[in-house]
C-alpha cells in the first residue's frame, strides 16, 4: 500500500501539472474566454491518449485520496485498532469508488453525451442585468463622477 500511495501520488502529481499547464496556460485563455472552457475540454478529451490520461488520472487520483483518507485516520489515532480501521477500510472504498464513479461518468458525459459546444459561447445573463464588454481607461484617466478629479 505504500507504494501503491507514492505511485498514485506521482500520477496526479504530473497529471495536475499538465492539467493546469494545458487548460490554464495553452490554447484560447480562459479567462478571456470563459465560454470557451467546455469546447476546450471536448477537443482535449477527443485525443484518445488524453482520454487515456484523464481515465488514469481520475482513477489514480480517487484512490490516492481515498487511501490517504484511510491513512491519516489510522496514523492519527483516530481509528484505534483493527476493527475500526476494517470498518474505516470500507467507508473509504465506498467514497472513493462513489468520487472514482462520478468523475469517469463526467469524462463519458463531456466525450459521448453531449454535442460538440461551440468554441465561446458565454451564458445568457439574468433579465435586467447588462453587463457591458469590459474596458480599458485610456492611460491619464480618471472618474469624472467623483468630485475633484481632473480629467
Amino acid at each position: 500500500m505504500y507504494v501503491s500511495q507514492r505511485i498514485t501520488g506521482i500520477i496526479a502529481f504530473f497529471y495536475i501539472v499538465q492539467h493546469v499547464w494545458r487548460q490554464r496556460f495553452s490554447g484560447i485563455s480562459l479567462p478571456e474566454n470563459p465560454g470557451a472552457a467546455f469546447h476546450k475540454v471536448q477537443v482535449e478529451l477527443s485525443n484518445p491518449w488524453m482520454l487515456a490520461i484523464y481515465v488514469i488520472a481520475m482513477i489514480a487520483t480517487t484512490w490516492h485520496f481515498a487511501y490517504g483518507i484511510w491513512l491519516f485516520a489510522a496514523k492519527w489515532g483516530i481509528t484505534p485498532g483493527d476493527k475500526a480501521r476494517k470498518r474505516f477500510g470500507y467507508v473509504c472504498t465506498a467514497f472513493g469508488l462513489a468520487l472514482c464513479l462520478m468523475g469517469l461518468a463526467s469524462i463519458y458525459a463531456v466525450v459521448w453525451e453531449y454535442p460538440n459546444a461551440p468554441a465561446n459561447v458565454m451564458p445568457a445573463q439574468p433579465a435586467g442585468i447588462d453587463l457591458p464588454a469590459p474596458t480599458v481607461p485610456p492611460p491619464n484617466s480618471t472618474n469624472p463622477d467623483q468630485p475633484g478629479e481632473v480629467r
